[in-house]
């Protein structure tokens, strides 16, 4: 499995505190006015994955309170250099699909956090539509 970020936001340190491993480096650095990474006054200026000491365990992935850390199928982690296993925030963030707005964003789900946190669409229902399967052994 991998770890991919959607967004390296104000509360990215959370997921390295939660590392029991400490493979994930984080550096914060503040928001201005003139430059906006994140809703908040801080954001992820350094964001780094080491998967040479990653085990795996998905710690970060529960302390990550914006939903922005989840697991893949990817397992099949090598590469020919060491240097090439160190994640940083550019190769961790996932595309834009159709229809996403580029973060930073305000909120917009639901009339508080809650509602936010749960990830429902404007229709209020849980989006149920999978991936489709790729290469998948029938």
């Amino acid at each position: 499995m991998a770890v991919t970020s959607s967004t390296a936001g104000p509360t990215a340190w959370k997921s390295a505190w939660a590392c029991p491993a400490d493979a994930i480096y984080v550096e914060g650095a503040d928001n201005t006015d003139e430059q906006r990474f994140s809703p908040g006054e801080r954001f992820g200026h350094v964001y780094q994955i080491n998967y040479l000491r990653c085990i795996f365990c998905g710690m970060c992935i529960e302390a990550c309170p914006t939903r922005a850390l989840t697991m893949t199928n990817e397992f099949k982690l090598a590469d020919k250099t060491r240097g090439k296993l160190i994640y940083e925030k550019q190769d961790l963030l996932a595309p834009l699909v159709t229809g996403m707005e580029q973060p930073p964003h305000p909120r917009r789900l639901g009339d508080d956090e809650t509602d936010y946190f749960l990830g429902l669409p404007p229709t209020g229902q849980p989006d149920t539509r999978t991936a489709p399967e790729q290469g998948a052994v029938k």
